[in-house]
């Protein structure tokens, strides 16, 4: 048996699709992402440098401390140049 009013039904379903747009779309799902993103980035950054200097410490990676006193070094040299 049809249903006796179908624009009730076009606009329920009408209603449904524009709070899903509104929960999906938009700029704040952009936003969002691109913060998650950056933060992701942040992260991974933090716990690389984190395990380097742990690596570091315990004396796994000691090209580390040499290649850290050679930046310094041309740090500086490159300041008494100015």
């Amino acid at each position: 048996m049809p249903d006796p009013d179908p624009d009730r039904k076009l606009d329920e379903i009408h209603e449904t699709l524009r709070e899903i747009g509104n929960k999906l779309g938009g700029r704040r799902a952009f936003w969002t992402g691109v913060l998650r993103g950056a933060g992701s980035i942040v992260g991974v950054a933090a716990v690389l440098i984190l395990i380097g200097w742990l690596l570091n410490l315990a004396g796994f990676v000691p090209g580390l401390a040499d290649q850290a006193e050679y930046l310094r070094g041309v740090i500086e040299e490159m300041r008494r140049k100015r």
